[in-house]
C-alpha cells in the first residue's frame, strides 16, 4: 500500500508459500500486477518473472522454470535492457550458501541463455544483500528489505 499510495506501479511474485488465491488478492486488493509468467514495459526496459520454489508447498520443476521464463522472455527479447525476476535463486550461485543442491537449474540456464541484464530474487533469507555475476548478468537477492536499482 505504501508504494500505491505514491502512485507507484506494483507487481507481486509468488513464493514458495503462495498461491494464486494470495496473488489474486494482492491483485485485486492493489491494483497490482502478476510478475509470474508475465510482463511488465517501463521505457525500453522488460521485466519478465517467474514465481514459486524449489520446496515448501508450491513448487515448480525445473522444465517449468525455465519454460515460464521462457514464454515471458520472448515478449521481452528485443528489449535495450532486460531484468529478470524468480522467488528462487540459480543453482550454482553463492546465493545457496555453498549448498551445490539448492537453487534452480531452469533460473540458471534462463540466465546464461536468454542474458538479462540483472536478475533479481530472493527465498533464501540469510544471503539477502549479496550480488554475484554470471555471465555478464548481476545477480542480486534481495530479500525482505528490498533493493533500489536506477537503469
Amino acid at each position: 500500500w505504501p508504494f500505491k499510495e505514491k502512485g507507484l506501479e506494483v507487481a507481486v511474485l509468488p513464493g514458495n508459500h503462495e498461491g494464486m488465491a494470495e496473488v489474486g488478492f494482492l491483485i485485486d486488493q492493489y491494483n497490482a500486477k502478476n510478475l509470474h509468467g508475465y510482463v511488465i514495459q517501463k521505457g525500453d526496459v522488460g521485466i519478465f518473472g517467474c514465481g514459486y520454489g524449489d520446496i515448501g508447498i508450491h513448487q515448480l520443476t525445473e522444465e517449468e522454470f525455465f519454460n515460464t521464463l521462457r514464454q515471458a522472455h520472448d515478449k521481452v527479447k528485443d528489449f535495450k535492457k532486460k531484468i529478470m525476476v524468480t522467488h528462487v535463486q540459480p543453482k550454482g550461485s553463492i546465493l545457496s550458501m555453498g549448498m551445490k543442491d539448492w537453487g534452480s537449474s531452469g533460473v540458471r540456464k534462463a540466465i546464461e541463455e536468454f542474458k538479462p541484464d540483472l536478475h533479481i530474487c530472493g527465498h533464501i533469507h540469510e544471503t539477502h544483500g549479496i550480488e554475484e555475476m554470471i555471465g555478464k548478468t548481476r545477480v542480486v537477492n534481495v530479500g525482505k528489505k528490498g533493493k533500489i536499482f536506477e537503469f
